[in-house]
């Protein structure tokens, strides 16, 4: 970005973007068996002491006590956890609430004062080296090639299945509540046997401190957008297809706010424009990776937009 000192920098953020800061692997190549498995991004870590410091400020240990009711609950009712919608929408509205401008502030400045650590990619030559294999085996040398045809039918079979599981679901409301429940636990539960509620998972590391890196990094971000006069502008997409867990998506898209106010760094909720959208039946994204199709684009491009002309810079819309 340096050599192009571009005056605005718009910085795309969704649910995933947190777990890969601190992990190398995640998101699709975390589905790859282990010995295929190899690290292609770098990751950030921050003082474990420190760290401590700012999840004491936070206070999401209500939070966490749930996740281990849900699982007591789970051992002793089986999968029928007794969670109402209406319960949880509740509890969510009260974690919300914990997130305030004065603890942001507090976070914010110790933030300043900690040191962030990256690490790796550490095969990232590897994956050089067995891209070009690819390319000059079974690509003949180019980067890209036609795919292969398959039968149009197998795909249609699949998405026959997920359409009637959202349709039995939509008949059946507390398997919406159960899928969720199942998610808060699989990613956000102490390791199993682990005495502190605050030690989070192997693949899924304790929620605030992925949540403290993703801040500091962007803190790093924004220093060096400014060193050549230039505006980081943070866009968030995180309530908007939400993969683990309505609450953590919504306490992600507060404190991110929250963050960029007390910092002077620009923010666009996007995922309220994608939600309307979405609430009226227009899909925003292809169904089959999640990125955004072409409506989806051009919200997200007119979003940008919109910010850029309430700061006084750029035409019209309508010109």
């Amino acid at each position: 970005m340096k050599d192009f000192s571009p005056e605005y920098v718009f910085l795309f953020i969704f649910e995933d973007t947190f777990w890969r800061t601190l992990s190398p692997s995640h998101a699709i190549t975390s589905t790859i068996i282990q010995e295929k498995n190899i690290n292609i991004r770098p990751i950030f870590l921050m003082d474990e002491n420190q760290i401590q410091q700012l999840i004491q400020i936070l206070n999401f240990k209500e939070f966490h006590q749930y996740l281990v009711q849900l699982e007591k609950n789970k051992l002793n009712l089986g999968k029928n956890f007794h969670f109402s919608e209406e319960e949880y929408l509740e509890f969510i509205l009260k974690q919300r609430s914990l997130v305030t401008r004065g603890k942001i502030t507090q976070i914010s400045e110790k933030l300043k004062s900690m040191e962030l650590r990256s690490y790796g990619p550490y095969d990232f030559n590897k994956f050089v080296t067995l891209q070009n294999q690819v390319i000059n085996s079974k690509f003949d040398g180019r980067r890209t090639r036609v795919r292969e045809q398959k039968l149009f039918i197998l795909g249609c079979w699949s998405k026959l299945l997920s359409d009637f599981q959202i349709l039995k679901k939509s008949f059946r409301p507390e398997l919406i509540m159960q899928n969720e429940m199942e998610k808060l636990l699989s990613i956000y539960s102490p390791e199993k046997g682990s005495q502190d509620l605050f030690s989070g998972s192997v693949n899924f590391p304790n929620f605030e401190k992925t949540l403290f890196i993703n801040l500091k990094t962007i803190e790093v971000m924004r220093n060096d957008v400014e060193s050549y006069g230039g505006n980081l502008v943070i866009v968030d997409a995180i309530s908007n297809r939400i993969q683990k867990g309505r609450l953590p998506a919504n306490l992600l898209s507060r404190v991110l706010e929250y963050y960029c106010i007390e910092n002077k760094i620009g923010y666009i909720p996007l995922y309220e424009d994608l939600n309307i959208e979405n609430s009226n039946g227009n899909k925003t994204s292809w169904a089959f990776d999640g990125h955004f199709n072409e409506l989806g684009t051009q919200i997200f491009a007119e979003s940008m937009y919109r910010w850029l002309q309430n700061k006084g810079v750029g035409a019209s819309l309508n010109n």
